[in-house]
């Protein structure tokens, strides 16, 4: 959710030879339907191309891939969501308070990293959420609390694989279930990894991905 795209370094060093990802940060919006606006630029301009997207930007990923269908070779969703993950009773919760300081070390561990992630992982992830001012992070995360892209999932056409870290514990496997449920094209792959699993497994997630764009059907 910090939205920096700093914390996609070891993915994409992990990159197979004949594939350039690139890693397009969000600006500095609250809203899905804001930050849409602001990162259809930042996309390809030419030819087609397969979005990853992880966490917070799975449903503007999934927006993304429905306004540029034509152009989508696939799709990859990690942890992500198109309904809120939680009950929707949080979204009222004073998030511009609780979010007003990064997390401390151990909140990162259970929620994100795992509690046996390297501290400069840790380090690293309380580091890119600084970045994000509280205010935005509050907003994104009232954006969560009221998310619906159960009918531009059911619009995709396109292959799309969702990657669940077994260990996540901040977006439920319902959260995975409601994504196959809607889409018929959607398969799902268990990785034994916690919340920011692009960043904890790196090289699983990218044998993942290459063996469902070798073979998407």
């Amino acid at each position: 959710m910090d939205g920096t795209g700093l914390l996609f370094a070891s993915f994409v060093s992990k990159a197979p030879c004949d594939t350039r990802p690139i890693v397009v940060p969000l600006t500095a919006s609250g809203s899905y339907a804001e930050l849409r606006a602001s990162i259809t630029d930042s996309m390809p301009q030419t030819g087609s191309f397969t979005i990853v997207a992880e966490s917070f930007s799975g449903p503007l990923a999934i927006q993304l891939a429905v306004a540029c269908a034509d152009r989508i070779d696939a799709l990859v969703l990690v942890n992500t969501f198109v309904l809120p993950p939680r009950s929707a009773a949080f979204r009222v919760l004073p998030w511009s308070l609780i979010l007003a300081v990064p997390p401390p070390r151990w909140v990162v561990r259970a929620l994100l990293t795992g509690t046996d992630a390297a501290p400069q992982l840790v380090d690293s992830v309380r580091a890119a959420i600084a970045q994000t001012g509280g205010v935005i992070r509050a907003a994104r995360m009232r954006s969560i609390f009221a998310v619906n892209e159960v009918a531009n999932l059911k619009r995709l056409r396109c292959p799309v694989l969702y990657l669940r870290g077994t260990d996540d514990h901040l977006v439920t496997k319902r959260s995975g279930d409601v994504i196959v449920k809607n889409n018929p094209n959607v398969r799902r792959q268990d990785i034994a990894a916690p919340h920011l699993l692009l960043q904890t497994s790196p090289e699983e997630a990218w044998k993942a991905i290459e063996r469902f764009l070798r073979d998407p059907t």
